[in-house]
Formats: C-alpha cells, sequence, structure tokens
C-alpha cells in the first residue's frame, strides 16, 4: 500500500515538473521572440534618435541666430532712439532757450528712475 502512495506522489511531482518545464520552454521562445524583435528594432531606433538629435541641434541653432537677431536689433533701437533723443533736446535747447530743456531733461531723468525702480 505504501509502495503505490509513492508511486502516485512520484508519477504527481513528474507531472507537476513536466508542467514547470514545459512552463519555462514556452517562456524562453517568448523571451527570444522578443529579444529577436528588439535587435530588429535597434537600428531602425539609432536612425530615429540620430535624425532628432539633428532636429534639436538645428532648432538649437535657430534659436540661437534668433537671440543674436534680437540683440542686433535692440541694440540698433537703443541707438536710433538715442540718437532721436539727442537730437530733440538740442532742437528744444537751440529752439526755446533752454528753458524747456531743462523741463524735458527732468521728465526723462525721472522716467528712466521710474523704470530702473519697476
Amino acid at each position: 500500500m505504501l509502495t503505490i502512495f509513492f508511486t502516485i506522489i512520484f508519477i504527481a511531482e513528474l507531472i507537476i515538473a513536466g508542467w514547470i518545464i514545459s512552463a519555462i520552454l514556452k517562456a524562453d521562445k517568448c523571451v527570444c521572440e522578443v529579444n529577436q524583435k528588439v535587435l530588429d528594432f535597434q537600428p531602425v531606433l539609432k536612425k530615429q534618435i540620430n535624425q532628432f538629435q539633428i532636429t534639436v541641434n538645428t532648432v538649437l541653432l535657430g534659436v540661437d541666430y534668433f537671440a543674436a537677431f534680437v540683440t542686433r536689433k535692440k541694440e540698433e533701437c537703443v541707438s536710433v532712439c538715442s540718437r532721436n533723443i539727442i537730437t530733440t533736446v538740442l532742437y528744444l535747447f537751440l529752439s526755446t532757450g533752454g528753458k524747456r530743456v531743462f523741463a524735458f531733461a527732468d521728465l526723462i531723468i525721472s522716467l528712466v528712475k521710474f523704470i530702473k525702480k519697476h
């Protein structure tokens, strides 16, 4: 009787071991398939990453050029505005004898102080 019991347990262990081995082989097959797909996709992914890097570098160069353009235009605007202000002050000074110039200069100075403060 004990022999039949051990025989049944041994056969059950063999069935369970076979089932576990079968599951491991199926999982190994799935892993190999996924690995092959990853290996096939890797060159495409590298190409896309390189293209993205080129695009990002191009955008960064465009932003740098735009920033340089804005800086140049700002300097030109400041230069033109300062020339216009100097011309206006000289005109007021020469046309009115200087009394209005001092009022205008006070207005400009207070405006500059206000802008710097805020």
